[in-house]
C-alpha cells in the first residue's frame, strides 16, 4: 500500500489510496494548499490504525449512501 499525493487539473491537491497493483482503495476530498494536504495524509495515518470497522452489510443497499457507487467514478491519478 502507498499513499500518492497529486495536484490535480484545478491546481489543488488530494491524496490517494492506492494498493500495491495500483488499485484506489480511498481518496481525500481537495485541499487549497500542498503543506494542509500533507497534514490529511499525517492525520488519515495517525487515525486509521484506530478505525471502527462498521458493518453495514445487514441494511437495505439502496437507503444506504455509502453503498452507492461514486458519482462519475474517482478522478483519475
Amino acid at each position: 500500500m502507498k499513499i500518492v499525493l497529486v495536484r490535480i487539473p484545478n491546481g489543488r491537491f488530494r491524496f490517494r489510496l492506492l494498493t500495491d497493483s495500483g488499485e484506489v482503495v480511498a481518496a481525500s476530498g481537495t485541499y487549497r494548499h500542498k503543506a494542509s494536504a500533507l497534514a490529511g495524509i499525517d492525520t488519515f495515518r495517525a487515525q486509521l490504525a484506530d478505525a471502527e470497522v462498521e458493518d453495514r452489510t445487514d441494511r437495505d443497499a439502496a437507503g444506504d449512501r455509502l453503498a452507492q457507487p461514486v458519482p462519475g467514478g474517482l478522478p483519475p491519478i
